[in-house]
C-alpha cells in the first residue's frame, strides 16, 4: 500500500537539522504527548492498542502447527 509521512505519518517531517532540532525541543517541553492530529492517525492505523501481541503471536504460530 501507499504510506505518506506528510499525510500519514506520526509526526512532522523536517528536511533540515535546525527543523529537527526545534521539533525535539518542542516535543521535550510538551513531555512528548503527541497533538490529536497525529494521535488520530495512529489509532486509526494500528489494530490493536492493548499490549497482547506477544499472545497474538503466540496464537498465530501455534495455528500454524
Amino acid at each position: 500500500g501507499y504510506f505518506s509521512y506528510v499525510n500519514d505519518g506520526f509526526g512532522k517531517v523536517v528536511e533540515k537539522e535546525q527543523e529537527l532540532l526545534e521539533e525535539i525541543k518542542i516535543l521535550v517541553k510538551n513531555k512528548f504527548c503527541i497533538s490529536d492530529e497525529y494521535k488520530n492517525r495512529v489509532e486509526r492505523f494500528f489494530q490493536y492498542n492493548d499490549n497482547k501481541n506477544c499472545e497474538r503471536t503466540f496464537d498465530a504460530i501455534m495455528r500454524m502447527k
